[in-house]
């Protein structure tokens, strides 16, 4: 072959049908794959379900196999410190349509707050999955240095974050099964929540504190039940009261 490369084939002549492929002046490997790399480490293989396996063997509870993904800036030989958002690694997953597709990723970043020196090196992970209709991946949640994660968006400021106002009908937070998800909480406004069922609105609380059921509220707490029978309560406040105490009331005080 060409000066600088080496080839081994399990039968054939050289050029044939390769097993394992390197080349020196790149630092390629490939394995089952007949041409050049294009990569560090390139396998190719044909109708085997397991690609990778790695075993290891030991009493220790804490011994596992470890896969490093290591970055630095500037050289091999000099390396630098890193600054916040930096990749530091990345895993592709692609499919093939007429040509290789990304379909999800996973990526890791050095997080807000990298040091320059010592064990201070807060990283974030982010997940991006791609749209139906589409080739290019899209960040769907976030896992950031605090723990905190954010889905649908980049900020991750809280606990849980939903990145998503959503709607009465397509509630950001929806509950029960795939079947049923237009049942949920929403975010209609600013500083507002509210729940819907069936795809509609049922209760909302605004920025000022007002409660609405059935209605947007204008006063601190209003019902609004549409129109009832003769007979059927719009609303009801119930009780068990202590026997023998006079001084027990149950009742809505105004004023």
């Amino acid at each position: 072959g060409s000066d600088g490369q080496v080839q081994y084939n399990n039968g054939g002549a050289f050029g044939g049908a390769t097993n394992i492929y390197y080349n020196d002046s790149s630092n390629e490997v490939s394995i089952g794959f007949s041409g050049a790399p294009n990569a560090a480490l390139r396998e190719e293989n044909l109708n085997v379900a397991t690609t990778l396996a790695v075993l290891n063997s030991s009493a220790t509870a804490t011994a596992s196999p470890v896969a490093y993904f290591d970055r630095t800036r500037g050289t091999n030989g000099s390396p630098t410190a890193l600054s916040a958002g930096d990749r530091i690694g990345q895993i592709l997953f692609e499919g093939y349509t007429d040509g290789l597709q990304t379909a999800a990723q996973i990526l890791v970043e050095a997080d807000t707050g990298w040091g320059a020196t010592g064990a201070d090196s807060p990283g974030r992970m982010l997940f991006f999955t791609t749209p139906d209709g589409s080739g290019t991946p899209v960040e769907s949640m976030r896992i950031a240095s605090t723990g905190n994660v954010d889905i649908g968006g980049t900020g991750a400021g809280n606990k849980l974050v939903v990145s998503l106002d959503g709607s009465a009908g397509t509630p950001a937070l929806a509950f029960g099964t795939t079947a049923d998800p237009n049942t949920g909480l929403f975010h209609p406004a600013a500083d507002t929540i509210a729940l819907s069922t069936s795809g509609t609105e049922r209760w909302r609380v605004d920025s000022a504190g007002k409660t609405g059921f059935g209605v947007t509220p204008s006063h601190f707490f209003q019902v609004a039940a549409g129109t009832v029978a003769l007979g059927v309560e719009a609303l009801r406040v119930s009780a068990t009261l202590t026997a023998g105490s006079a001084s027990t009331q149950l009742g809505i005080n105004f004023g």
